[in-house]
């Protein structure tokens, strides 16, 4: 008897376990379920091939997603009206938001141009451009 007791004890320990698993994984699908959406929405719309793209702005900004085969080269100019400043950019992943590269200068009384190579694998990617509102840039993604 004492045996029959434990081994109910042990199931009903169990049970609440098991249920609360599930619904971590069913959380967990719908959860990618939706990055997937997202995703698709980004490759059917907005999605611009590598080699012919260029943003242009002023200030903080997101730029569209790109696609990219590999690593590429970026270029970037900037005019400042006269003031000192820094231009940043990031490199994000747009599934997940978290930065793939980082890259920027500072720039002086007027403007600043320069290029950098990122290395990262072929994917999807967006640009965010980290500076003052008075800065006017363009950033030019290649091969």
């Amino acid at each position: 008897m004492k045996k029959y007791i434990i081994t109910i004890l042990l199931i009903a320990l169990l049970i609440p376990s098991t249920v609360a698993a599930k619904d971590t994984l069913e959380q967990r699908v719908e959860e990618l379920e939706s990055r997937v959406s997202m995703l698709e929405s980004n490759t059917t719309m907005q999605i611009i091939p590598s080699g012919l793209t260029s943003f242009s702005g002023h200030g903080f900004s997101q730029t569209r997603p790109f696609s990219v085969s590999g690593p590429f080269k970026v270029t970037w100019q900037t005019e400042s009206e006269g003031k000192s400043t820094t231009f940043g950019v990031t490199v994000v992943y747009p599934e997940n938001g978290t930065t793939a590269y980082n890259f920027g200068s500072h720039i002086g009384e007027k403007s600043v141009s320069g290029e950098t190579w990122v290395y990262l694998p072929p994917g999807i990617y967006y640009l965010a451009v980290n500076t003052d509102s008075t800065v006017q840039w363009t950033v030019h993604i290649g091969n």
